[in-house]
């Protein structure tokens, strides 16, 4: 039995094609200083005029090459090559890369016996990682420190004890115990979110209620590092999220972000946690309807991409997804769903370009904005187009919140199309599915129940214009209702339901209705 050819991976492709220009121009100054022959530049080159990985195409291109023999190995030799480059490239790109270089030469040093020279290196890698608060190379330090007394290798030049070094440990073990605690807590709560975004879920708001009740959150005095400062801001303006509470969440989260100005090495070292601060600020101005600071800080996180330290791949997409992201969803709560639909071109590019790098939550968060402005445009196709994305990528344990409420907008959608047939069936799959969940969650879910039982009234073709106006008044006043219930509102905060049913009573566009309830 002939077992099944393996695929060829595009690793080395893909690793080729992230690379800048300026850490492309960099492997080449490298290679050519290397003596002899060098088959991985003619393959790197090779590879890089591609915009589509074809290992078939390349080998035919280099078929008189003779690194074509052996093929795989000269791939995976080119693969570490780029890596060792990048890695030089790199090397004094942040205080954590110069502690990584530093403790490799300490080694160094130390198997050379050349401990006085090892003891400086240390002394000095040791100073910048406590100011930088890096306190994993810091205890890494002060072992190796200890290791040199112990071992009596540098008696004339020590003017540290044991005992002075043991301290020096424990102070050191305190804060790294101390800031890893917060990331504990900050990782739980910042889950409940990814999970579940604006939770109904008493089990998790119970969680999250203790966690903001946590001693380490609420005493000033527990806080060891400026690293934990900024993370226990960022858990209470999670917590305050979650909790509706955007008052709160924007104190919290504008002193993080003070946090992180008045210390641009905890910036340079943790860029996305900064660009998570701003990107919460931004959901507050947009709750506030405070637009002119909310495009203030839009621009601000864009002028980010130009400076070096945020200039990595992984930055990059993390910067375009979140200032566009939030500018689609400004838009719509101003109701100028044109302007929004003016960046969606810019979306779909980047979106394209960065394919598989963006993660799946992103993608159907923009997914969801990219359907919700066209939908506010009046263009229903290109927005069931979108929505049909979503569901079609389904993964499982990700942003229920989102599935959930999609399966609602396309049936707003549909309706609006008059595709009652596929509308019957969506109403009937939609129902069993909220009824599943109801069981599944103990959660009564009567926003959900309602709407689905009115629509289901709606989608009847026999109804007369005055039977189906009468209907959508009546379910304007039942939503009204359930919606002074703090947790059945939080449905608004996926879609503008109630300015959806006033548009059909009064007989205007989604959007002359959504501007209608801005002005009230």
């Amino acid at each position: 039995m002939n077992k099944m050819a393996s695929k060829p991976t595009d690793q080395l492709f893909k690793l080729i094609k992230s690379l800048s220009k300026t850490e492309k121009r960099y492997f080449k100054m490298l290679s050519s200083v290397q003596a002899g022959e060098k088959n991985y530049v003619k393959l790197f080159d090779a590879i890089d005029r591609r915009k589509e990985y074809n290992e078939a195409e390349i080998k035919r291109y280099c078929r008189n090459e003779k690194f074509i023999k052996h093929f795989p190995s000269e791939k995976n030799q080119l693969y570490h090559l780029i890596l060792k480059s990048l890695r030089g490239y790199h090397a004094q790109s942040s205080a954590k890369s110069k502690l990584q270089i530093e403790i490799q030469n300490i080694d160094i040093l130390y198997k050379k016996a050349l401990y006085n020279d090892c003891l400086k290196r240390i002394e000095k890698a040791k100073k910048l990682a406590l100011q930088n608060e890096h306190f994993y190379y810091a205890f890494d330090l002060i072992s190796r420190e200890k290791r040199l007394l112990e071992e009596e290798s540098v008696k004339d030049e020590f003017s540290k004890t044991l005992n002075d070094l043991f301290e020096e440990e424990e102070i050191v073990l305190d804060k790294l115990k101390n800031f890893v605690e917060y990331r504990k807590l900050f990782a739980k709560i910042n889950s409940i979110f990814k999970q579940e975004g604006f939770t109904r879920n008493d089990k998790d708001l119970a969680f999250v209620k203790k966690t903001l009740a946590h001693p380490l959150v609420k005493n000033k005095n527990e806080l060891l590092s400026k690293r934990a400062e900024a993370i226990n801001y960022c858990i209470k303006g999670i917590g305050a999220v979650i909790g509706l509470n955007y008052k709160t969440s924007f104190e919290n989260f504008s002193k993080a972000a003070k946090v992180f100005e008045s210390h641009p090495v905890l910036i340079e070292d943790c860029p996305k946690q900064y660009i998570n601060c701003l990107n919460n600020l931004l959901y507050c101005y947009i709750d506030a309807q405070d637009f002119d600071p909310f495009f203030a800080v839009i621009e601000k996180m864009k002028m980010l991409k130009t400076q070096h330290k945020f200039s990595s791949i992984d930055i990059q997409i993390h910067l375009f997804t979140s200032t566009y992201m939030a500018e689609l969803i400004a838009y719509d709560a101003m109701a100028e769903y044109e302007k929004g639909i003016a960046i969606i071109p810019t979306v779909i590019e980047q979106l394209n370009y960065y394919d598989s790098k963006i993660s799946m939550e992103k993608k159907i968060l923009l997914y969801y904005n990219i359907a919700y402005t066209y939908f506010g445009a009046n263009r229903q196709r290109d927005a069931l187009k979108w929505l049909n994305k979503i569901m079609n990528d389904k993964e499982i344990d990700l942003r229920q919140d989102i599935y959930n409420f999609t399966r609602l907008f396309q049936i707003i959608v549909i309706f609006d199309l008059e595709k009652f047939e596929l509308l019957n069936y969506l109403l009937v799959t939609t129902s069993r599915f909220y009824k599943k969940l109801k069981k599944e969650n103990s959660l009564p879910y009567e926003f959900e129940m309602i709407f689905l039982n009115y629509m289901r009234k709606l989608t009847k073709r026999s109804n007369a214009k005055e039977e189906t106006l009468d209907l959508f008044s009546d379910l304007k006043k039942e939503l009204e209702l359930v919606f002074k219930k703090e947790h059945e509102s939080i449905a608004l905060r996926y879609f503008a339901f109630i300015a959806w049913v006033e548009s059909k009573i009064n007989g205007i566009s989604f959007s002359e209705a959504k501007k209608n309830t801005l002005l009230q």
